[in-house]
């Protein structure tokens, strides 16, 4: 406990959660969390655990998990960096999980660790709500790390035809595809080298990049390939409308910011969490009106 004493890291309530990942200062699921709980007459806290107050930060993901495990925590949610390599430190994946390789939720439980998979649910849903008629033929999907993955698996389950994967690591979109290939026979899974090239061919672009966060400003594609016919979506949320999102409604393309995804997954976490099903629209509520 000494070793993570600038976390506070001590069963302090009923139901203690946490979330593990770097540059999460600014995550609005401690709130969300512990209002949805204070709403249902539960005593739940949630703390931040964020690898950027550690040197080598990422290094500490198995000794962090012990500690808060031993802790009496009910659980974690996963972000970024973690959500593939976490799966290394787990006992059980649910089938969801598994097919696509990333977990954002673990439970403590009966001395094993269980992960879930709640991102690609968030994705889904708040992408058949805000795109209801547009061309889904062929997208292009920007990173394939944890939130790529669900976001494909997401997009997949949507009855996506062909989906072009970008990352600079060539092996990760290959285990990825290799992986989704076996679940969607509907769906054709391809790497592409070239972003430029590719924009000409696709109906829309998902970002699932950490580039547009305040630690990573910028735009992970050029500016000039955007035109009004591409529908875009974005799944950060701090800040909400990232660079990329305001060059594409600029251009006249159809806009997804990350809220519905982040509160979405947020629900169904709570739910792995507490055992209580959470009233989405009331975390909702507390997603965009808690915050300055």
């Amino acid at each position: 406990m000494e070793k993570y004493s600038r976390f506070n890291i001590t069963k302090t309530t009923d139901i203690n959660v946490g979330l593990i990942g770097t540059g999460i200062q600014e995550s609005r699921s401690p709130l969300m969390h512990i209002r949805e709980a204070s709403a249902q007459g539960i005593k739940l806290d949630y703390q931040l655990f964020d690898l950027d107050l550690l040197d080598e930060g990422h290094k500490h993901l198995p000794d962090l998990l012990d500690t808060i495990e031993q802790a009496g925590y009910a659980g974690l949610n996963i972000t970024h960096p973690c959500k593939q390599s976490v799966i290394d430190y787990l006992d059980a994946l649910s089938p969801d999980a598994r097919e696509l390789g990333a977990v954002n939720t673990v439970s403590f439980h009966s001395g094993k660790r269980y992960g879930y998979n709640t991102d690609w649910q968030g994705f889904y849903l708040s992408f058949n709500k805000s795109f209801q008629d547009i061309n889904t033929d062929k997208v292009l999907l920007l990173g394939a790390g944890g939130a790529g993955s669900a976001v494909a698996y997401a997009l997949a389950k949507s009855g996506l035809k062909s989906l072009q994967l970008f990352d600079l690591d060539e092996t990760r979109v290959n285990t990825l595809i290799s992986r989704l290939s076996k679940t969607f026979e509907h769906t054709s899974f391809k790497f592409t080298p070239d972003i430029k090239s590719t924009m000409t061919l696709v109906d829309g672009v998902v970002n699932t990049t950490p580039v547009g966060m305040k630690k990573y400003p910028g735009m992970p594609i050029p500016a000039k390939t955007l035109t009004a016919r591409h529908w875009l979506a974005d799944v950060i949320y701090f800040p909400l409308e990232t660079e990329l999102l305001k060059t594409a409604r600029n251009t006249g393309c159809q806009t997804m910011d990350g809220s519905g995804m982040a509160i979405n997954q947020a629900a169904e976490a709570f739910t792995l969490f507490t055992g209580k099903k959470a009233d989405t629209q009331r975390m909702a509520h507390t997603f965009f009106n808690a915050f300055d």
